[in-house]
């Protein structure tokens, strides 16, 4: 009788193993979506004449992004470009209302890219990002002086080799200099690969 109920018990623990087994390797098979949420910007460019060839108004624009490229550089650099016009839409040159966003992620003093925030042009930091925006017109920077608020920066959600999400919080405002102006990004972006 002990006999029967020792092999009764290691049979009942060799199925609840294989069966514990089973469902993790059907979790792990499971495709993992990196980045959950959509793109959703906001963009904001007004009395900013830095290198412009003419007067750009844009408030509280909803920017669509149509396309977007990646380039996984190395573990320390990523490019990223987002445009609001697929490729059918565009002439050779941007229209007014066509714009491109260009992000570098950058990490430097052994550090690596990763989930954590990028303030904007913060090199003493390690950890820094870049952003312009290109126009018709000309590239707008969010330029700065001393005793105004720092930019912002981007924070990073999920990064790997081909995807990347995250959010924009980039802000100066300067009325009275026309090296700055009002030039606002702000909201969730997404790249994924195709």
């Amino acid at each position: 009788m002990k006999f029967k109920t020792t092999i009764l018990l290691f049979a009942i623990v060799l199925a609840l193993f294989s069966c514990s087994q089973s469902t993790k390797k059907n979790e792990a098979e499971e495709e993992i979506k990196p980045c959950d949420y959509e793109n959703d910007i906001e963009l904001t460019i007004t009395d900013y004449y830095y290198s412009m060839s003419d007067t750009l108004v844009v408030e509280n624009y909803k920017f669509e992004v149509k396309q977007s490229e990646m380039e996984w550089i190395n573990d320390t650099t990523i490019s990223l470009k987002l445009k609001n016009y697929s490729e059918e839409e565009f002439n050779g040159r941007l229209a007014e209302n066509q714009y491109d966003i260009l992000i570098g992620i950058n990490a430097r003093q052994g550090k690596k890219i990763s989930d954590v925030y990028y303030a904007y042009l913060d090199y003493q930091s390690g950890l820094w990002c870049q952003v312009n925006i290109v126009t018709c017109f000309g590239e707008v920077y969010f330029n700065w002086l001393s005793g105004m608020p720092a930019q912002g920066g981007i924070t990073i959600d999920y990064v790997d080799k081909d995807n990347i999400c995250g959010v924009f919080n980039l802000n100066v405002e300067n009325l009275d200099s026309p090296l700055i102006g009002i030039v606002k990004l702000n909201g969730k972006f997404t790249h994924t690969k195709d």
